[in-house]
């Protein structure tokens, strides 16, 4: 298996970008739900872990989809339905979105709270955004609401590989893992 991507399969570097990507952004979920049962002890280096994770992602989300740009996809098998393949695009599309627009919701709401993810002393804030309440406010609805998104995308994404491996029996699935 090769670093690009090929007619039949996905390289190795884009197999790669996909599960990080996947078990992080899983995780993020994950770990948003138990904020509020993490001892107030811990839960500030929680919370700054989640922020510079969620930084992360979207900088390895855009690589990952400026490396997606210049790589061919492989091809869909020949008897996918013409409306499964316009599904399948738009939940790429919405993915791809969110996986943008989540951890950026995410760094202009804590950087807007006054409280950007910080290395020890090194503050990495939002470039552009300076402190205002009712940004963050805003920001942290905008944050919970690409989350449920975002969720059920991740579902309808991982349903559709299911079906086509275990209904259809092709390789889909495969091709990426």
């Amino acid at each position: 298996m090769g670093l690009k991507n090929t007619n039949t399969g996905y390289g190795s570097l884009t197999r790669l970008l996909h599960s990080i990507l996947m078990a992080a952004v899983i995780g993020m979920l994950l770990c948003a739900t138990i904020f509020d049962i993490i001892p107030k002890t811990l839960l500030g280096t929680v919370v700054n872990l989640h922020k510079l994770t969620g930084v992360s992602i979207f900088f390895i989300g855009i690589f990952f989809m400026l490396w997606s740009l210049v790589n061919i996809k492989p091809a869909y098998p020949e008897a996918m339905p013409v409306y499964e393949r316009y599904l399948a695009r738009a939940v790429h599309l919405g993915l791809y979105a969110a996986l943008l627009a989540m951890p950026l919701s995410g760094w202009i709401m804590a950087t807007a709270a006054g409280r950007p993810p910080h290395l020890g002393s090194i503050m990495l804030p939002c470039p552009f955004i300076g402190f205002n309440e009712n940004v963050a406010k805003k920001m942290f609805e905008i944050h919970g609401l690409i989350a449920w998104s975002l969720a059920a995308l991740i579902v309808l994404h991982a349903l559709g590989a299911l079906k086509h491996h275990f209904i259809d029996k092709n390789n889909i699935l495969q091709r990426m893992f």
